[in-house]
């Protein structure tokens, strides 16, 4: 049942270990789509989750 309490939550701050290619992706995908980092994330998260057939 908690999870309906958070289900649209956002978390404000969260940190990842990437390689410096993973990053230098992240940062690339955000500067071709003229969007932050964080965008960039959400919206490969998004990807994948709906190619394993995973709303989001």
């Amino acid at each position: 049942m908690a999870r309906q309490k958070y289900e649209n939550r956002m978390c404000e701050a969260f940190s990842l270990r990437l390689l410096p290619e993973q990053r230098v992706f992240l940062e690339e995908t955000a500067y071709a789509n003229k969007i932050g980092i964080g965008e960039a994330i959400r919206e490969i998260l998004d990807e994948a989750m709906k190619n394993r057939g995973i709303l989001a």
